[in-house]
């Protein structure tokens, strides 16, 4: 009932002149069997004692004036509905995109979080309308069950009553299928989304070198055929059965109503009244198809319910982790660059026993450059994740010039802060878009998206494009240019110093640049970033021997701290890999 409530609720915010438009005509429409029925018996009532046809002209246009009536009716409510519709499927949507924004990366890393976005994804486009639709239908079922089941009961109430029986069994038993049927969608959620993985793995650009390469599709192929195979095979035994149980149930039914017309025959025949025998199969007729719209209308609001759920589920799910994003706490950080604190950090990750940060500390300076070093899983770009408050720290705190990050309003402290992920984003949009993401309220902006390009050395790339930062990048829209990796780097490298913010965050900014694009690089983020509060991550010692401050990260744990050349003089670990590295172009 609760869902009932929620669905309703949004569908009347969403349209209120639709839904009243839908329920008045349905209404409406729901009374015209019963005037059928009486026009009918009075009809053949009237043909009977008539000795001329013209004593009949006004029942003709009585059956005339129904049919346009129920005609116009039919017709409003096609429009309102597909009016409705559509808005209700766009809000609904809309809703599942706002709570995926809301939910935080935690949550996205969690198979459960994932299967109940998937099952909320079905549903959201058609299931909220289709349970307001079938509460109109079942409505209107009800106001034609009682105006034609009023008819009979005047008429013969025994006949009545077996005709309303003739159609509970057929709707339990459907119910008691579809329970059975929603099970089996909630327990193959994760198997539909591997098959959904495979497809996306099929009909998508990025994969598509490696998985021909390496004859993988066939495979894929054969996965998938084996997975829906399966799916359909269950699905079949229980649509077997459920057709079975239909017959079976439907029989009943058939038996209860040949009963009740028996007994119309046997009224009408006592009353030697034609007209009301008309009336009679006629109203029949009615009273089981508004029946079945009736009862078997809540067995499909019962179906709804049960599937409704999964999207409700997804749109109450709370974040593991709530980031207040609203108007609480320091709305201000500073007028420059911040000085950051790392205080006794300890960061492990959900459902993981070892801490990927163990007691990390340490200090970013404006106007230095902080590069974070060590072997992959050190714990580098878990430091790049808590700072960007993806996550938050287990122990320990993070303190922008002595305020906790956790106390500064995420928006605002967000908007201070530019990074460049290694596993950055290949926007199919134009080069102007994927520079302004950055910043989109400087989209139009074109001096400031320029300078960003250059900056990032993308001055080249711009001259070689049909319509210059207008132009489409990728593949998967009209006009669109492919760009190599190291180029798309660059692009994602623009949008970040596009940001313009105090903090610029760089997680292996250049590892698909070439040698001589990387110090040109280097040379203009430190030239023209000198003030901001800067952090590296590298596996490039080219790179990170140009860091004011070296950080050795080992195991979750700061293990050497200093610059390039005090590391080399020390003779630790940094020593150690920073010659074999340097091995690497001497031999």
């Amino acid at each position: 009932m609760r869902n009932w409530v929620r669905v309703l609720g949004l569908v009347w915010a969403t349209g209120r002149g639709g839904v009243v438009g839908i329920v008045f005509t349905t209404a409406l429409d729901a009374l015209m069997p019963a005037a059928q029925v009486v026009l009918l018996g009075v009809t053949v009532n009237a043909v009977l004692r008539a000795e001329r046809p013209s004593e009949l002209v006004l029942y003709p246009l009585l059956f005339g004036l129904v049919a346009c009536l129920s005609l116009v009716f039919t017709a409003l409510q096609g429009y309102w509905q597909a009016s409705l519709e559509q808005r209700v499927s766009n809000t609904f949507n809309l809703k599942l995109a706002e709570k995926s924004a809301q939910l935080s990366l935690p949550d996205f890393e969690n198979p459960r979080v994932y299967n109940m976005l998937q099952l909320a994804t079905r549903e959201a486009t058609g299931r909220p309308f289709q349970m307001f639709s079938q509460l109109v239908a079942t409505i209107s079922g009800g106001i034609s069950l009682v105006s034609v089941t009023g008819i009979l009961i005047s008429w013969n109430p025994l006949v009545a009553v077996l005709v309303l029986l003739s159609p509970i069994l057929p709707v339990c038993v459907n119910q008691f299928f579809v329970k059975r049927l929603w099970r089996v969608e909630r327990e193959r959620s994760e198997e539909r989304r591997r098959g959904e993985y495979l497809l996306a793995l099929m009909t998508n650009d990025k994969p598509y070198k490696e998985t021909r390469l390496f004859g993988l599709v066939p495979h894929f192929i054969q996965t998938y055929r084996t997975m829906l195979g399966r799916f359909y095979d269950v699905d079949m035994d229980i649509e077997r059965k459920r057709s079975l149980a239909s017959v079976v149930s439907g029989l009943v039914g058939v038996v209860v109503t040949a009963v009740a017309i028996f007994f119309a025959i046997s009224d009408a025949l006592a009353a030697s009244d034609v007209g009301r025998l008309a009336a009679y199969i006629s109203a029949i007729a009615a009273v089981s198809v508004a029946a079945q719209m009736f009862i078997g209308g809540f067995g499909q609001l019962f179906e709804h319910t049960l599937f409704l759920g999964n999207l409700f589920d997804f749109l109450d799910l709370h974040p593991v982790l709530e980031l207040e994003s609203g108007d609480k706490g320091a709305r201000v950080i500073s007028d420059g660059p911040p000085t950051i604190v790392f205080e006794n950090v300890t960061f492990c990750y959900p459902d993981q026993e070892r801490p990927a940060l163990s007691s990390f500390s340490a200090t970013f300076y404006p106007g230095k450059t902080v590069a974070l070093v060590g072997a992959n899983g050190a714990g580098k770009s878990t430091i790049v994740k808590l700072l960007a408050r993806l996550y938050e720290p287990t122990e320990g705190r993070i303190l922008i010039n002595d305020t906790d990050i956790r106390e500064i309003e995420l928006n605002t402290y967000r908007k201070q802060l530019a990074v460049l992920f290694q596993d950055f984003i290949q926007y199919e949009a134009s080069l102007r878009q994927n520079i302004a993401y950055g910043r989109l309220e400087a989209m139009e902006d074109n001096e400031r998206v320029i300078s960003a390009a250059q900056r990032a050395k993308l001055a080249d790339v711009i001259d070689e494009l049909p319509y210059g930062i207008d132009s489409q990048l990728g593949k998967w829209f009209s006009e669109g240019r492919q760009l190599s990796g190291g180029q798309w780097q660059r692009v994602a490298l623009a949008r970040a110093l596009f940001r313009g913010a105090p903090i610029i965050v760089l997680d292996e900014p250049t590892a698909s640049l070439d040698a001589q694009a990387e110090e040109a690089v280097f040379e203009q983020i430190n030239s023209e970033e000198s003030a901001a509060t800067k952090l590296l991550i590298s596996h490039r010692f080219s790179t990170v021997r140009t860091a004011d401050e070296i950080l050795v990260i080992s195991d979750g744990e700061l293990i050497e701290q200093g610059t390039h050349s005090s590391l080399v003089s020390a003779g630790g670990v940094y020593a150690h890999m920073y010659a074999l590295q340097a091995k690497g172009y001497t031999d």
